[in-house]
């Protein structure tokens, strides 16, 4: 039996059909039966996949480990079905067609050559000779080569020895950035010297604009520094107002060497975030309405809000482990308890 039978199978005992498991594990009901049915061309990459087939098996009572490497081994051999069909076959070599390919080859070079020896006439009948050939020395009019005796190399070569990058790109340059750098060297260094001399002024004149205000005492004002006032009938400063949060900050982070499928919905779009994430990672969200976190693998990551830890439940036992965070409800905990403060906020307002 495949992976998909097994499911479906389970599935059917367990009273559920395709629409209602589907709305139970937040998967498409295509997906579910392109599962069911093995279908691999129609699933979704590997490491979605894979995620689905295990919250699959946690909702109908399997065990979600033996499962995932059952669609595991399955997908493999699909792939590497499909490879062998889409191979071609290598062509064979006709080692008869090229020896006698090759044999023809030397009997026309061997008619080139001779018919090089002969000197060449052009369209009004005159012969033409070539300057590497002394024609008519020997008897029949044959002609011979020059030897290397009777030519001179030359002392100077022909072209300039010029290097080229390749054939079809001018001469290489000839230095033009070298000979620049004692320029760019100085104008560095002459740049960073103006740097410290303008830090030196800047400093000097702040110490001295420091130093040159008068220390002269101001009548008809208290000393703030001492809790009863400089006066005896003085009263205390008043403590600082408290103010109301105007968002809560909820972070998450994947563990080193771990990889867990997170979905992150804010307010009330889509998903925000919906992916496998390997570790280590680590993302930070402003809720100032709502927030939704899922997740299929709560062991890997550990979620905060406003820096406290909390944790994830599992409501439905489908293996989805899920927290919300509510701004309102944080906003109306914060004024209980600052309730006999003169800065609580109205609950009403917000």
């Amino acid at each position: 039996m495949t992976f998909g039978t097994i499911l479906r199978d389970a599935r059917e005992r367990k009273g559920y059909d395709l629409a209602s498991a589907a709305r139970r594990l937040r998967i498409r009901p295509d997906i579910l039966r392109a599962i069911e049915e093995g279908d691999f061309a129609s699933m979704p990459p590997r490491g979605y996949t894979r995620n689905m087939v295990n919250a699959y098996a946690r909702l109908v009572g399997l065990n979600p480990t033996e499962l995932t490497r059952m669609y595991l081994d399955e997908a493999y051999a699909y792939q590497v079905g499909r490879a062998r069909n889409q191979a071609q076959p290598a062509t064979g070599f006709n080692m008869g067609g090229s020896s006698r390919t090759r044999a023809s080859r030397q009997r026309d070079h061997g008619a080139e050559q001779e018919r090089e020896r002969e000197p060449r006439q052009n369209a009004f009948g005159r012969t033409l000779y070539d300057d590497r050939h002394d024609y008519g020395t020997r008897a029949g009019g044959s002609s011979r080569l020059y030897s290397e005796d009777r030519t001179h190399p030359s002392r100077h070569g022909a072209l300039p020895s010029t290097q080229y990058t390749n054939f079809y790109a001018g001469p290489k340059a000839t230095g033009a950035v070298q000979s620049k750098l004692p320029f760019i060297v100085a104008g560095a260094g002459v740049l960073v010297l103006l740097l410290v001399v303008l830090l030196l002024v800047f400093s000097c004149g702040n110490k001295e604009s420091e130093s040159d205000v008068p220390n002269v005492p101001i009548t008809g004002l208290t000393d703030t520094t001492q809790q009863g006032g400089g006066d005896e009938g003085g009263e205390p400063q008043p403590a600082p107002v408290a103010t109301p949060p105007s968002k809560a900050t909820f972070s998450y982070q994947v563990a080193d060497g771990s990889t867990a499928y997170i979905e992150v919905y804010e307010g009330d779009g889509g998903a925000t975030v919906a992916e496998d994430i390997s570790g280590p990672a680590e993302r930070s969200f402003d809720v100032s309405s709502t927030l939704k976190f899922v997740t299929t693998n709560p062991e890997a990551v550990t979620i905060s809000v406003d820096g406290a830890e909390v944790e994830p439940t599992d409501e439905r036992g489908s293996g989805v482990y899920s927290y919300t965070v509510d701004f309102a409800a944080i906003l109306a905990q914060w004024n209980e308890e600052h309730a006999g403060d003169d800065g609580g906020a109205d609950p009403a307002a917000s």
